[in-house]
């Protein structure tokens, strides 16, 4: 599994033009392709960037389409463009003059936060009373555990507890995904900069898109062996607290779309007090041997 940079370093803009910022390398990435960017990780840059140069305001969401792999190893120009007399605000990341991701940003101030949503929280209990997911694994030894969450497990970015145990088996049926997660003790080393937390949010959402897609696809579409790329993600924010980055938060995510090689997800975040402190949709495609996009 790939070593990953601590969070608490690379969430660090360097302002270059009036609307660029730059982002040194390393990068995070991801499992199974060690140099290719972890694509939550540029939404968050997205976040950092807009609310950097736009210190007045807060962003309220995040709609952002990868449109090609980024490196690890080179440095990430955010192209960051008001539209004027608005609230939105364009975004493009590059790599070497190559658009790696696009997004488009909301702003306003705390005032303008959709605070009240009706998304109830899942019966659940506490992170302590939940087993990491290490160890589960040890639990479910011999039984058939989807490879993709053993991969997950591995990660070593963030720890995961999820609720139940048969959430980590193949379905029979549809079925959400709800876990616990918070980032793990190597990536607690250095204090993280200030309001952090709901960047850490927003790459734990793309990195928790994944899980009821694939289970899923484990009753709709269990022929295709395929591992699933994300198409576009969008992230709401409905608090504009300073989030603790190395907190606990309960993630659970639905996926009630998997067709055409292509899948439609959404997932709430609720932190221990219940609150739904953002929601997040993704769609995804997942290729055939005959499918193109």
């Amino acid at each position: 599994m790939p070593r990953f940079p601590l969070l608490s370093e690379v969430f660090k803009p360097v302002k270059v033009k009036p609307n660029v910022v730059r982002f040194d390398a390393p990068h995070v990435g991801i499992t199974k392709m060690a140099k290719r960017v972890f694509g939550g990780q540029l939404l968050g840059y997205a976040q950092i960037s807009v609310e950097f140069l736009f210190p007045e305001f807060c962003v309220l969401s995040i709609r952002g389409n990868y449109v090609a792999s980024g490196n690890t190893t080179l440095s990430l120009m955010v192209h960051v463009d008001r539209i004027a007399e608005t609230q939105f605000v364009n975004v493009t990341l590059t790599q070497n003059d190559v658009v790696i991701t696009t997004a488009h940003v909301k702003i306003g101030t705390p005032d303008d936060i959709i605070a009240s949503v009706s998304h109830p929280l899942p019966l659940s209990s506490s992170p302590s009373q939940c087993e990491d997911l290490i160890e589960v694994m040890k639990t479910l030894k011999g039984k058939s555990m989807p490879l993709f969450l053993k991969n997950t497990a591995k990660w070593g970015l963030f720890e995961m507890r999820p609720l139940s145990l048969n959430s980590l088996l193949p379905p029979k049926k549809l079925q959400p995904f709800t876990a616990w997660t918070t980032v793990t003790q190597t990536q607690r080393k250095l204090p993280y900069p200030p309001n952090s937390g709901r960047t850490v949010l927003t790459m734990m959402s793309d990195f928790w898109s994944m899980p009821a897609p694939m289970l899923n696809s484990e009753v709709l579409d269990k022929d295709n062996p395929n591992f699933p790329a994300s198409i576009n993600h969008s992230v709401f924010f409905h608090t504009a607290e300073d989030l603790d980055p190395t907190g606990w938060y309960l993630f659970h995510t639905e996926c009630h779309v998997n067709a055409s090689c292509r899948f439609l997800m959404t997932g709430n975040v609720f932190d221990q007090r219940g609150k739904c402190v953002i929601s997040f949709e993704q769609e995804g495609f997942k290729a055939t041997a005959k499918a193109k996009i």
